[in-house]
């Protein structure tokens, strides 16, 4: 059984990895329907699976961050000004909503997939109406106040969900501020595994109601991102190759159709668990 798991696991970590680096979501998405059986096998009760989901999702997305980013900055095309702008506030808001919400008994499953199918809804709607990525290769101007509200949107949404916040900072940044989807994807690479770095270390000194496996640390189960990540790092880096040679159009309508079929799943996931 455990052997199928982990297979489970390093597949979802190989298909996660690419997509974070074509993309630039991070791969939680493919991570938080997998993470699930891990921890169910494991005898995580449904009133504590969300904070475990959401932590051991956004450790494994900080590797597809790390092998995405360093593929960009050796063909020049990371940028340093806006990821750490963005990332900082990112990393405030997913560390406070955490703390004062997410790792509490007041954060449910139901309301987990609920906050998750919408925030799905709402960017494949904005992604299906926003103006198309164009060919401009300068980013707009913006200030340090707008860039501070994507990240802290964009760490709310971290820390509600464990999509490691890629799906809205490239639906914001592409969709409602109009820079070029490869420019979107980018950023968003380096902005998650900012985001990644100080969730997971706020995480690691959690103390969970219950353990529930021996290699345990704080919401970290070591298994389970050690196999995810395996397969992030083995992939990321042919995913950012490989969208650095798509039209981006072509990749912005890969963007809108992988958030339709992940909203479509979560409404089944959310539906079933409605009628437990």
């Amino acid at each position: 059984m455990f052997y199928s798991l982990y297979m489970l696991l390093f597949l979802a970590g190989l298909v996660g990895g690419f997509l974070a680096g074509l993309l630039g979501i991070g791969g939680g998405i493919i991570f938080i329907t997998v993470i699930p059986y891990a921890l169910e096998s494991m005898g995580v009760p449904s009133s504590e699976m969300a904070p475990y989901i959401i932590a051991n999702s956004i450790f494994a997305t900080f590797f597809s961050s790390l092998s995405g980013s360093y593929v960009l900055i050796r063909k020049k095309s990371f940028y340093f000004k806006e990821v750490v702008s963005i990332g900082f506030f990112a990393s405030l808001s997913s560390v406070a909503w955490l703390y004062f919400f997410v790792n509490t008994p007041y954060y449910s499953r139901q309301f987990f997939s609920f906050f998750v199918t919408i925030i799905l809804l709402i960017i494949f709607i904005k992604t299906l109406v926003a103006r198309r990525a164009t060919k401009i290769d300068t980013l707009p101007r913006y200030t340090y106040i707008q860039y501070s509200l994507v990240g802290l949107i964009g760490g709310t949404v971290s820390a509600l969900t464990g999509l490691g916040g890629g799906v809205i900072v490239v639906s914001m940044l592409a969709g409602f501020m109009h820079f070029p989807i490869l420019k979107s994807t980018s950023i968003s690479q380096g902005v998650i595994g900012l985001n990644a770095i100080a969730v997971t270390v706020f995480n690691l000194y959690e103390s969970p109601s219950h353990l529930y496996h021996t290699e345990q640390m704080g919401y970290i189960i070591v298994p389970i991102v050690v196999v995810l990540s395996v397969g992030v790092l083995m992939t990321s880096g042919w995913g950012v190759r490989i969208a650095r040679q798509l039209r981006p159009g072509l990749l912005t309508y890969l963007f809108a159709g992988f958030i339709l079929v992940l909203l479509i799943k979560k409404i089944i996931d959310l539906y079933g668990e409605v009628n437990l």
